[in-house]
């Protein structure tokens, strides 16, 4: 029985991790669109995002999260 609770805990975990990346990433894409529109993103959150071939020039990411993101 405890082998069983500890599985459905783990599954529960994994299945909460995942929903949170992707909801991570969709947010992400959303800010991109944002970002590329309006050359305006302040305090956005790109952390781990692929930014490669984008042209960032002039835009504002004053106080965005860049930790990863290359």
């Amino acid at each position: 029985m405890k082998l069983k609770n500890l599985f459905t805990a783990g599954l529960s975990s994994a299945v909460v991790f995942t929903a949170a990346k992707y909801l991570t990433f969709s947010n992400q894409q959303n800010q991109v669109k944002e970002l590329l529109q309006t050359k305006q993103c302040p305090e956005c959150n790109f952390s781990n995002a692929n930014l490669k071939g984008l042209d960032l020039q002039g835009v504002n990411l004053q106080g965005a999260n860049l930790e990863g993101a290359n």
